[in-house]
């Protein structure tokens, strides 16, 4: 457009000159064609019109029409250049200095507009780097877009949610120029604050932490922060024991004298079909509601009263409470033993209120909370669960086919009108020797205990008959832990290790019991629910035989140290004057202190004492105790 401006007024200023100056300067045609010379070039592929001349526009004329009757557009005559071309005669050619494109009259192909597009960017480019700015064809070119919104914010990490490496410039460290630039950026104080920010981050994922470690700690000690039995003001603290030293107290156990006394009961042979169950083979296991199951106290019990009358005894004692203290620095759980001296004599006795109750999971890291849902998941019901599985597991697997071990004396607890469940007490007297650096006569002396143990079943072997102690862990929840049913086959190693970590002190009380009763062999099942939400049912998956010294070792419990540690505690008992003593763990702290109770403290009613001691569910305890009131 401004070409052509150019063009009609150098044209107009020419004309006025011609005019003033009278001269004639009209050319002839083939002059005229001699002066002119248009280039014209037609690209096969593109239709390009290229000229190098353009011929000026003389001013405004009147256009003939002629009208073309035989085709469209004018005729071929010479009547044209009569009518509408004379005019231009006058007007000489100009030659441009610049080499014009003549676009395409109308192109409606994709290669067109396309070709349109790369022709209206690039021109675009050219006029801005000129300066200019290309007209706009039409509105909607010319249209813009407005967005008033703030730009996107870039995504940062947080510092919790950042790799460790992220902090020292990548894996292989620091990278300082990054750290350069981010100064140069930042400032000096903007650094520092963020240095202050990072602190702060970390001091807060500290706190986090020590505030989820407390929770952890509250939650652990809220289920067992109830004590055994309630303490009383006047009772007086003799001595506290704290249980990191029982692991250092030794005694050489191979001095130690064992001798039998009495058999009693009734023995029969374990069946070894039970040796080879799978978790395809699985059987459920039976309820003996019939049976009564008994485990009186040390008092109850007249064969060991007669045993204590005898000068060169000085202590009696059941093997549940032996084993309890054998490994008590394994307890976690608070639990009590009332300690009678008197003439030298010494008795370890129970509470005649106090259950029988196998705990579950009480080393775990999570053991089972106190208010736990459902219900049937707390600790204690999960006691009394475990206590029946153990017992009904210890008759399921006896051969009732084969005649029981006749014995000397049946089982002195049965009554007539009821059916004892098979097992043989085992009447033991062993003589713990002294140790000669004591700093008192009495651990300079030999010390004679007389136990009843408890020996569950018979088993023939190559060598002779042996004797066994049946056990059965039990599984409550397969969420926790791994499941038996898919890893007790494939990965049977995995499921006891995980067993002595969360049962550390109830499997080190029945190694304990085995080593006591003179058994060679610990029977251990694996018993689980039929259903989780049902504690009533069981299955039986598998039943394993472990060799009692090889087991003990395997978790750490030996036999000088377990001896060493009763016959710390029996010395502590033995220098104290005549009296009533109520030995108890500290459910909050890993202290066992020895106290001073009066005679009349959990004294037993005569009339209402009962030597049976199966466990019963805690809700009809609750009602037993209602219905009393």
């Amino acid at each position: 457009m401004c070409e052509a401006r150019k063009v009609c007024t150098a044209s107009f200023w020419h004309e006025r000159r011609l005019e003033r100056s009278g001269e004639d300067h009209s050319i002839s045609a083939d002059q005229d064609l001699a002066r002119t010379r248009p280039v014209s070039r037609v690209s096969s592929h593109a239709g390009q019109w290229r000229t190098r001349g353009i011929m000026s526009v003389a001013s405004s004329f009147d256009p003939v029409t002629n009208d073309n009757v035989d085709g469209w557009g004018p005729s071929y005559t010479d009547d044209i250049f009569d009518s509408c071309l004379h005019e231009t005669e006058k007007f000489p050619f100009e030659v441009s200095l610049k080499i014009d494109k003549l676009s395409r009259v109308c192109d409606f192909t994709q290669s067109g507009y396309r070709w349109q597009q790369e022709r209206a960017r690039q021109q675009a480019i050219r006029f801005g780097r000129e300066g200019g700015t290309p007209e706009k064809e039409n509105e909607e070119d010319a249209f813009q877009l407005v967005d008033s919104r703030p730009a996107p914010k870039p995504k940062y990490r947080t510092y919790q949610q950042r790799r460790p490496w992220q902090y020292h410039g990548g894996r292989g460290g620091r990278q300082q120029p990054q750290e350069d630039e981010r100064n140069l950026q930042q400032g000096r104080w903007g650094l520092q604050r963020q240095k202050t920010q990072q602190r702060q981050q970390q001091k807060q994922l500290q706190r986090q932490q020590q505030q989820r470690q407390q929770r952890r700690w509250d939650n652990r000690s809220r289920m067992f922060r109830e004590w055994s039995v309630q303490t009383k003001p006047e009772w007086q603290v003799v001595q506290e024991i704290p249980l990191a030293q029982l692991p250092k107290q030794n005694l050489d156990a191979s001095k130690v004298k064992v001798t039998d006394l009495k058999w009693c009961g009734d023995l029969r042979h374990y069946d070894r079909s039970y040796d080879r169950i799978t978790e395809k083979t699985k059987r459920n296991l039976t309820r003996y509601t019939q049976l009564q199951f008994y485990n009186p106290s040390t008092t109850s019990d007249i064969n060991l009263r007669e045993f204590l009358a005898d000068d060169s005894v000085q202590v009696i004692v059941t093997d549940s409470i032996l084993s309890m203290m054998m490994a008590a620095s394994r307890s976690v759980y608070s639990w009590d033993i009332i300690v009678i001296v008197a003439e030298g004599k010494i008795v370890l006795d129970k509470r005649e209120d106090a259950p029988d109750l196998l705990t579950v999971n009480e080393n775990a890291q999570e053991p089972p909370a106190q208010d736990a849902k459902p219900e049937f998941n707390q600790p204690q019901r999960l006691a009394f669960e475990a206590s029946l599985i153990n017992q009904n597991f210890s008759q399921q697997v006896l051969d009732k086919t084969s005649p029981p071990v006749d014995l000397k004396e049946k089982n002195p607890f049965a009554q007539d009108d009821s059916q004892a469940a098979s097992c043989a007490f085992r009447y033991r007297k062993f003589t713990v020797p002294g140790n000669d650096k004591a700093p008192n006569e009495a651990g300079k002396k030999d010390l004679t205990l007389v136990v009843r143990a408890t020996v569950d079943a018979k088993m023939p072997t190559e060598a002779g008959d042996s004797y066994c102690v049946i056990k059965a862990l039990n599984e409550y929840d397969p969420k926790v832990g791994l499941s038996w049913r898919k890893s007790l086959d494939s990965q049977r190693g995995a499921v006891l290790a995980d067993e002595i970590r969360n049962n550390a002190n109830k499997l080190g009380r029945w190694v304990a019991q085995a080593n006591i009763a003179g058994a060679d062999t610990l029977k251990l099942g694996f018993v689980t629910r039929t259903n989780p939400k049902d504690p009533t049912s069981h299955q039986v998956l598998n039943c394993q035989t472990y060799l009692t010294n090889q087991f003990a070792s395997q978790i750490g419990l030996t036999e000088n140290n377990a001896w060493g540690v009763v016959r710390s505690i029996l010395d502590l008992c033995a220098s104290q004057e005549d009296g009533k003593y109520l030995l108890l763990k500290d459910p909050n702290k890993p202290i066992i202190r020895l106290y001073q109770i009066a005679w009349e403290d959990f004294a037993a009613d005569d009339e209402d004492e009962e030597d049976v001691r199966q466990p019963a569910p805690p809700a009809d305890k609750d009602k037993t105790q209602a219905g009393a009131k």
